[in-house]
């Protein structure tokens, strides 16, 4: 766990040459001394930071965690992995690796994977109400601003991409420049502080642009040290981003 400010850091769990990842943390909604943690093994730990201990564990068996996320009450979480648990027979045909609540709706959350659709659940009746097709999910690729959605696919050509939510019609493709023989290949994206303005990192260009939609051009950059970046987090009120990559680094970032 970093401290922002500071950027100093004290380890919560100790990993293993044999063990399976950790592959996402959350803090709880309204709290930032309680965090959870979810990996491949189909088992989640609540930590609390004040005493730096775990105090729950919830575990899913046979279940390989590949995504968390929150309602934005707090009150509900949902996980995405491997398994089709929630409803079976109606979901994804291949392996999950983005959840996304609603922003506003706490009944409704978005999952988005290798199967190129986009599945919108309502947890009031257990099955998925609309699907969106197109977008390749290969990690926490999917955010929502108000009505609209934001994915981040895993492909060579328009991979930046906004959809509405109410039609799942696609809005735009949004460039995201990089070399031809590269191509693009985002793994993650999120709205900052406004619906203009958009981060989104990958494998193709190892880096992390932040984009300004109406204006159509990158504002900023951040390296990945050559190496992919798979992970990223803004704060709520847009202006900090996190941003870790496969090169073992994590970057702490301030929008002015």
């Amino acid at each position: 766990v970093y401290e922002c400010n500071t950027g100093r850091r004290k380890l919560l769990k100790h990993g293993s040459l044999h063990g399976l990842p950790t592959t996402s943390v959350k803090f709880f909604p309204f709290k930032d001394d309680e965090l959870i943690t979810a990996g491949a093994d189909g088992m989640m730990m609540c930590w609390d930071l004040e005493t730096w201990k775990s105090f729950k564990k919830i575990e899913e068996p046979h279940n390989e965690i590949s995504a968390l996320d929150f309602s934005h009450d707090g009150r509900i979480f949902a996980t995405a992995g491997k398994e089709d648990i929630f409803a079976p027979g109606v979901g994804h045909g291949r392996k999950v690796f983005a959840v996304k609540f609603h922003p506003f709706n706490d009944n409704v959350f978005l999952t988005g994977g290798w199967d190129r659709c986009l599945k919108v659940w309502d947890v009031r009746v257990h099955q998925v109400v609309r699907s969106i097709h197109g977008p390749y999910i290969c990690g926490d690729g999917i955010d929502m601003w108000e009505d609209s959605i934001l994915t981040a696919s895993w492909v060579a050509r328009n991979a930046l991409q906004v959809w509405d939510y109410g039609s799942g019609e696609l809005i735009e493709s949004i460039p995201f420049p990089c070399q031809l023989e590269h191509g693009e290949f985002l793994y993650v994206a999120r709205f900052c502080s406004s619906y203009d303005l958009i981060a989104a990192g990958g494998s193709g260009t190892n880096d992390l642009k932040i984009i300004n939609r109406s204006e159509n051009k990158v504002i900023a950059s951040v390296e990945g040290e050559g190496k992919p970046i798979q992970a990223l987090d803004v704060s709520h009120d847009g202006t900090q981003l996190v941003i870790g990559s496969t090169g073992n680094s994590v970057h702490i970032k301030t929008l002015t």
